[in-house]
């Protein structure tokens, strides 16, 4: 059997996530945008504070997870890179959904996937951005719509 490409990979990990939302919540959810709120509840309700052990592979499914939401969101590919999968966007700038979800795994909720979502998709919509949204935690972003308002 040939060996699965990438995107093929990140597919099926994202599939796995899903399937451990219906274990935990009985309901399965799928990547999207609409599901990223979810699954940073579930980690909030399912995952200590700080994970020890192997949180890269927690990390791992939850990152192949959000990138799907973002690669159909964006219409983005998936690509290897030095330090793992990225998605790479039509204009060639990139997003690591996976460092983001080791963020949040092992920093907790201040690491927000659904934070990280918007970022990325307001990234992706300005070509004059050159900031990658992977390294902004939630709480600045929150800070920032309380001065606006």
């Amino acid at each position: 059997m040939a060996e699965a490409t990438l995107a093929q990979r990140m597919a099926q990990l994202s599939l796995v996530q899903g399937q451990v939302a219906k274990e935990i919540t009985g309901q399965v959810i799928f990547p999207s945008l609409d599901s990223i709120g979810q699954l940073d509840r579930m980690i909030d309700q399912r995952l200590p504070k700080r994970l020890h052990g192997e949180p890269e592979e927690v990390a791992e499914v939850i990152g192949a997870f959000l990138g799907e939401a973002l690669r159909r969101e964006l219409d983005a590919d998936w690509q290897s890179g030095p330090k793992g999968p990225l998605l790479v966007l039509k204009d060639g700038r990139t997003l690591d959904p996976m460092k983001r979800a080791l963020s949040r795994v092992t920093h907790g909720r201040a690491w927000s996937l659904f934070a990280y979502s918007r970022l990325a998709q307001a990234y992706a919509q300005d070509p004059e951005q050159t900031k990658s949204p992977e390294d902004i935690p939630a709480r600045r972003l929150l800070g920032r719509a309380r001065r606006r308002s």
